[in-house]
């Protein structure tokens, strides 16, 4: 959800708005570091997009949604990586207190090639690797 979005600091204001003293904010997101891998089919675990971005949003072509995958094209999407650094940033500068921040190996899609799903339905990274890189965050911040 957080790619979509230009501007952080206005998002986390927006929270921080409609939470009542004591409320709490809970988000889970896709890790910024899996932007940085190749998602190509048959490709191997490799680095191929930069961590950090400038002001203008990235163009996609895109296939399927974000809710199906699928072979047919879209349209173009736009969308703007934030690192783990600007959303922790963002939600502080908005006034909330950071609770806690929480880094897992699993994600709730296949969002690499190399991608399979486990039991418990959460989707890993296969081989002796699996588990060394983060998929998905979650933060709780408190008013």
């Amino acid at each position: 959800m957080l790619y979509w979005l230009p501007d952080l600091r206005r998002w986390a204001e927006v929270v921080a708005h409609f939470l009542r003293p004591g409320g709490a904010f809970y988000l889970v997101e896709h890790h910024p570091f899996v932007a940085m891998l190749d998602d190509t089919a048959g490709a191997a675990l490799r680095v191929s997009a930069p961590y950090f971005h400038g002001p203008e949003p990235e163009r996609v072509e895109s296939y399927g949604s974000y809710a199906a995958s699928g072979d047919t094209f879209q349209g173009l999407e736009y969308g703007w990586r934030h690192t783990l650094g600007e959303v922790i940033s963002a939600v502080i500068a908005a006034g909330l207190r950071l609770e806690y921040l929480h880094e897992f190996p699993y994600s709730d899609f296949p969002a690499l090639p190399a991608m399979e799903r486990g039991e418990d339905g959460w989707w890993r990274l296969q081989g002796e690797n699996g588990d060394l890189i983060p998929l998905l965050f979650s933060l709780r911040a408190t008013k």
